[in-house]
């Protein structure tokens, strides 16, 4: 069975001021049934390609607004019914459920949900994020529409954020992180026709750097006997092993979450990690393959016949992060660490080793040197809290 959602002028309609009507056109198993949006638009200001009024109608960016709900309504319809719960949708059933959701108004929520839906291209980590920003947003304000979304609202929020959120207030990088989330959706409406212009374009978000916490060559050596401690609890060996494998690598973790036996590949009988499009940058990125990383995943077992086998078994985000700072708590790290630490650790310690800093800019896939400077810099102020103890202990 076929469902085809379309809007679009019918010719035969035409108005005394010149215009046509927009109707939604459903199409299932070739029957049609149109539905008034109860808006108009002249031929010259309509895109037939893209199904939205173009600049120069009056009220065009409200129409647009009218034909995105008409259309994620309409979606929803037959997602829910078709996907969700399996049922053949009829034009009839379709009419019934699409009239008891008319009062529907598009809010942020509803934009976002729909982009989700539609977005296949989006990762679970991804629309997690998505789906905890609107929940975020949502405890600021319960309903929120476009057109509240103003330098007036963004101040409030971010103020909000840094003040007044509950359990305890946000970290300046993570309010901005929100603040850029709206950015970024606001963005994808705009080229919906949904908006005219961003409001950021009025407001300034602060760029920071964060903290980069990492481990010393000593401290990955702790967790290393953790690992290999017979004690070790399933669920702590599990985690270790990614997160050590993401210390001797590099890895993001969305690269390491899909991690397969193909990503291992020979060069002139040397071992290489090899990611054809790096999270992120997309970027190819090959990492030596050191005799650490190969005896934690097993190297000598590993069938190369099997290309598409993973060779981790992941926890989602949150839980790889509680269990981490539980691993360094039981090794005596007393380091707030999270698995993209792990990125850190590698940078840094690959820094300490002398290796040089455009070899290390190659192995994380940066595609500016200056992004890979950072680390040195950091490396630069550990230094100087370190050597601070002459000035306190002597």
């Amino acid at each position: 069975m076929s469902t085809t959602i379309k809007t679009i002028l019918r010719p035969a309609l035409q108005k005394l001021d010149g215009s046509y009507t927009l109707f939604l056109r459903v199409t299932i198993n070739r029957k049609c049934k149109y539905f008034s949006l109860n808006k108009s638009v002249h031929q010259k200001f309509w895109d037939e390609k893209k199904g939205r009024v173009k600049y120069g109608e009056n009220n065009y960016l409200e129409i647009n607004t009218t034909i995105f709900d008409a259309e994620t309504r309409a979606e929803n319809i037959k997602h829910d019914y078709e996907v969700i719960q399996r049922k053949t949708l009829t034009l009839d059933k379709f009419e019934t459920l699409f009239n008891l959701d008319a009062n529907s108004i598009l809010t942020f929520e509803n934009f976002v949900n729909q982009y989700i839906k539609t977005d296949l291209s989006l990762d679970k980590e991804t629309v997690r994020f998505y789906k905890s920003q609107v929940s975020k947003l949502a405890k600021f304000k319960q309903t929120v529409y476009f057109q509240d979304i103003d330098v007036n609202f963004l101040t409030k929020y971010q103020n909000y954020m840094l003040h007044d959120i509950k359990p305890k207030p946000n970290k300046p990088i993570t309010a901005t992180k929100s603040l850029n989330f709206l950015k970024n959706i606001i963005n994808k409406a705009i080229k919906k026709n949904i908006l005219k212009e961003n409001v950021f374009k009025d407001f300034t978000l602060h760029h920071y750097d964060g903290e980069r916490e990492f481990l010393t060559i000593i401290e990955v050596e702790k967790l290393e006997n953790l690992y290999y401690r017979i004690d070790i609890k399933d669920n702590e060996k599990r985690v270790l092993k990614y997160f050590l494998f993401t210390c001797y690598t590099g890895l993001r973790w969305g690269d390491i979450k899909d991690f397969k036996v193909k990503n291992i590949i020979d060069i002139d009988n040397d071992f290489f990690v090899y990611v054809p499009s790096m999270q992120k940058t997309q970027r190819p990125v090959k990492i030596p393959l050191i005799d650490k990383a190969k005896k934690i995943i097993d190297f000598d077992n590993i069938n190369f016949n099997l290309s598409e086998m993973k060779l981790f078994d992941n926890y989602c985000s949150q839980v790889t992060n509680r269990l981490i700072k539980r691993c360094c708590k039981l090794a005596n790290i007393d380091k707030s660490i999270s698995l993209h630490c792990g990125r850190h650790t590698f940078a840094t310690i690959c820094i300490n080793l002398g290796i040089s800093i455009e070899v290390i800019q190659s192995m994380l896939g940066h595609t500016r040197l200056a992004t890979t400077l950072i680390y040195s810099k950091l490396l630069d102020k550990t230094k100087t809290q370190q050597m601070d103890k002459w000035n306190t202990t002597l």
